[in-house]
């Protein structure tokens, strides 16, 4: 999260509008990229790694998930430079980024190498190590190129960089890759390995992919209703919602087998009210974080951006409306996942990313131009988490009572309507940086007093999470 915020301020701050809207595009790129291939097949490899009974398995399912995952990418970095022109009008809009382009497609191959790389780590129980991997190829190094370069250097000098930062993860490979083949490995003990990756990777794909895809919309039409600079700022917007998505990352890599453990034991009553606590507790904290960010969004396009980024806040604010719906998505399809064989996330993401297409085609087309954009991605947000929760509602039989929905709107208007009453205080007597210190200061005390008063009201996913937390701690 600390990474994402610095190197996107000093990007954005560096390179000018017309460079990070290259540069947020290129991103867009790579993400797309490895959304489809290296994701689904990293979880593949780290899972055949870790059931892999001897050690010549082991190197034998990682040869594989070599294979599987840098031979797609190494032929697209090859159609890629072979029309790097052509390809760089498609999708940056103009064939003078053509360097850009190749450079966006090596990174996506050498983001590609770190995922094997930390697949291995993570299926062969060695954290630490993919820890340390993650942190340098996602959040140091990312920092050290933005803090050097980002004032200095073109776009496609900052990707280069970026190619070498994940491009180290080639020592830790190659030094597996020569074990393996001093193994004397047989194509034939590579064969089944791979076969079983595809299975499983394979039906994972189009989701990944789709999802991906319903966020680069946006950014890649951007230029075609606008310029450059417009898809900057959707990928400004786009971050800020990612940034608070993080901050729940966590709960994913635990809930999976714990409901899937729920479901397999018949406790289906204690799942169901476990998932009315959850949708309680992000419906509260989602639309007070939402009214925050969108108060004060000014100060924080400022001091986060540059003064020049002054137009992506209104996109900033319209995209804040699907935050809610956002983290309902990010938060419960993994409680899906964990009890249906059947792919529902992934048939909800196609809903979703067929309506944002339209609707973004059709507002672009009526002349809105950025704005009818970030609204078509709003809203394509909207829908998949409205299609996530009534799968659960359908699937559990879940009670609106305990969620809280009253309580939740009501505490966040009262919240929103006094942070608006002092917003104009902080800002006659303050700079940007300070009136962003004070409102945040503002938002912890009317958060607190929040807490309070839903604690006061025997709200049960907050009673939940204080019992949790004290018996985390070892005073119940």
């Amino acid at each position: 999260m600390v990474s994402q915020v610095l190197t996107t301020g000093w990007f954005a701050a560096g390179l000018g509008p017309v460079g990070f809207g290259v540069y947020g595009l290129s991103r867009r790129l790579v993400s797309a990229l490895n959304a489809v291939a290296p994701g689904p097949v990293a979880i593949g490899l780290a899972r055949a790694v870790a059931i892999a009974e001897t050690e010549r398995e082991r190197q034998a399912s990682f040869a594989a998930g070599v294979i599987l995952t840098l031979a797609p990418y190494l032929a697209i970095l090859g159609i890629g430079l072979g029309g790097a022109s052509l390809w760089a009008r498609v999708v940056l809009s103009d064939r003078r980024y053509s360097a850009e382009l190749a450079a966006a497609l090596a990174l996506a191959l050498a983001t590609a190498v770190y995922s094997v790389v930390f697949a291995r780590y993570r299926g062969s129980s060695r954290i630490r190590a993919a820890n340390a991997w993650q942190l340098w190829a996602m959040a140091v190094g990312p920092m050290l190129v933005a803090g050097l370069v980002a004032r200095h250097g073109p776009v496609a000098l900052v990707l280069w960089l970026l190619v070498g930062v994940s491009a180290v993860s080639l020592i830790p490979l190659l030094t597996w890759l020569g074990r393996t083949i001093r193994a004397s490995i047989a194509w034939s003990e590579v064969r089944e390995p791979l076969r079983g990756l595809l299975r499983y990777s394979l039906p994972r794909v189009p989701g990944a992919g789709a999802l991906a895809a319903l966020l680069a919309i946006g950014p890649f039409l951007a230029p075609y209703f606008g310029d450059v600079r417009e898809a900057g700022y959707l990928v400004a917007g786009q971050s800020v919602l990612r940034i608070v998505e993080a901050s729940t990352a966590g709960f994913s890599l635990v809930i999976l087998p714990r409901v899937s453990e729920l479901q397999a034991g018949g406790r289906e009553e204690f799942l169901r009210h476990r998932v009315e606590d959850l949708i309680g507790s992000l419906l509260f904290a989602g639309l007070f974080a939402a009214s925050q960010l969108a108060i004060w969004a000014p100060e924080i396009v400022r001091v986060w951006l540059g003064a020049d980024y002054d137009p992506a806040i209104p996109v900033i604010r319209t995209l804040l409306v699907a935050l809610v719906p956002y983290l309902a998505y990010t938060l419960l399809r993994v409680v899906i996942d964990g009890m249906e064989e059947r792919p529902v996330n992934t048939h909800n993401v196609y809903a979703a990313l067929g309506a944002t297409a339209l609707i973004a085609l059709a507002l672009g087309w009526s002349g809105l131009g950025v704005m009818g954009l970030a609204l078509a991605t709003a809203l394509g947000l909207v829908l998949l988490g409205v299609l996530t929760v009534k799968f659960l509602r359908g699937r559990l039989r879940f009670d609106w009572a305990p969620v809280g929905v009253g309580a939740a709107l009501g505490l966040n208007v009262l919240v929103t309507a006094a942070a608006l009453a002092v917003q104009p205080i902080w800002r006659a007597h303050l700079s940007a940086p300070g009136a962003l210190v004070a409102g945040c200061a503002t938002g912890g005390v009317l958060l607190g007093l929040s807490l309070v008063l839903l604690h006061h009201r025997r709200t049960r996913w907050l009673l939940q999470l204080e019992g949790r937390l004290l018996r985390g701690g070892g005073a119940a």
